[in-house]
């Protein structure tokens, strides 16, 4: 099902190669027009076709190079909006589907594992692609921002005050809702193609993350505190939201290692990159956290395909390799520096070691023990990725010493 929480006004949306769709998708009724009859054709103007573009750009789908025209769209047609929900509720299935969610793979289901696809019956349920109307208004705002705010044009008149006017529009999101969550995940991957400063980009990635929780699990920010972290988190694993989480492993598992990858490489002040390795512990270490304390371990083989990059690429020589990566990474001006940033490494690699540490705990349920299938699924994961690299993974957390030679 694929709804967006508005009022009134149904008209019917199909997702084609996924699954057909019948149910509302509900539209303010915005002029006295109403809603378009069924088979005829949609018709825009320039602005609301300039609108669409700013969409397609936030969606990921447009050309980067293509400089966008702000528009105001403060009376927007029915089938304008329309338009807009079929695009975004199209790009947010084949966001899960590419991904993940067309490989078949184990998941729990009311405790009992159950095989299927993202669109297999027996494991969807009652999932529902939810929307409020967050997506639309931040949509219809940043149509007259971000266009503004880019470097493509320059000339934004007060664009603080129009930037946290864009933000706003992040209040109504619901952190349960599967349609707010994948849609703004989307948004924050594309928002690099808009041209912001630095600043600009900085502040809506932060809202976009405090939005959507799938967003904040993939890109590990130093602002958040692992106990905010573990709250935004929970929410993922809600019953109206969980499908989706299930369906991005792939998505999780590239931008952990290109994380890790960016601040192993970065040549930052090392107050910079300490930040960053515990931004990284922390969502990491947030995240397992959430799965273990919902019984979800089944959902944590992204943690365990994530580590195994870690031992066969940047850490591949064990522990005399791990310092080697960190200490050309790094120029350290005292004691204090080096403690600190061998100490957020450390947490970083701990959080793999745990991993074992788990996977040996709930080998030992039985037949019959409440986590026996949660378990099992765990533990096959475990030992097809991890376990392997049991000798590198422990010494590195045991012997990763504060010294940089």
């Amino acid at each position: 099902m694929i709804s967006f929480g508005c009022t009134e006004a149904p008209s019917g949306v199909t997702v084609p190669g996924v699954r057909e769709v019948s149910e509302a998708v509900s539209l303010p009724p915005t002029s006295p027009d109403g809603p378009r009859d069924e088979g005829e054709p949609l018709r825009f103007d320039a602005a609301e076709g300039h609108g669409l573009d700013v969409l397609a750009r936030l969606l990921g789908a447009s050309d980067v190079g293509m400089a966008l025209q702000g528009v105001t769209l403060a009376d927007p047609h029915p089938a304008l909006l329309e338009a807009g929900a079929q695009r975004i509720a199209r790009a947010c299935v084949a966001w899960l589907t590419v991904d993940d969610g067309w490989r078949e793979r184990a998941v729990l289901r009311d405790g009992t594992r159950a095989r299927g696809r993202l669109w297999d019956a027996h494991l969807t349920g009652d999932f529902s692609l939810r929307f409020t109307a967050a997506p639309r208004d931040f949509w219809l705002r940043a149509a007259r921002v971000l266009p503004e705010l880019s470097s493509l044009d320059s000339a934004a008149a007060k664009p603080a005050r129009r930037l946290s006017r864009l933000l706003s529009t992040l209040d109504g999101a619901d952190r349960r809702a599967a349609g707010d969550v994948v849609f703004f995940a989307i948004v924050c991957d594309a928002l690099r193609s808009f041209r912001l400063t630095a600043v600009d980009e900085g502040a809506l990635v932060r809202g976009l993350c405090a939005a959507s929780p799938l967003a904040s699990l993939q890109r590990p920010d130093a602002t958040v505190s692992r106990d905010e972290l573990r709250a935004r988190f929970a929410a993922l694993l809600d019953p109206a939201c969980v499908r989706a989480v299930e369906c991005v492993g792939g998505r999780l598992v590239a931008r952990w290692n290109r994380a890790f990858e960016d601040t192993l490489r970065t040549t930052a002040p090392a107050p910079e990159q300490t930040a960053r390795w515990r931004a990284l512990a922390d969502t990491l270490h947030a995240w397992l956290d959430t799965l273990d304390g919902a019984l979800r371990m089944d959902l944590s083989d992204a943690l365990a395909r994530h580590a195994a990059w870690v031992f066969n690429g940047p850490f591949n020589g064990g522990v005399e390799a791990a310092r080697a990566a960190v200490a050309a990474s790094v120029r350290l001006r005292d004691l204090t520096e080096r403690d600190a940033l061998l100490a957020a490494v450390s947490d970083v690699c701990g959080l793999y070691a745990r991993l074992l540490k788990r996977r040996d705990a709930l080998a030992l349920e039985r037949y019959g023990d409440d986590r026996y299938d949660e378990a099992q699924a765990f533990v096959r994961e475990a030992d097809r990725w991890l376990t392997p690299l049991r000798a590198r993974v422990d010494g590195v957390a045991r012997a990763f010493a504060p010294v940089i030679a």
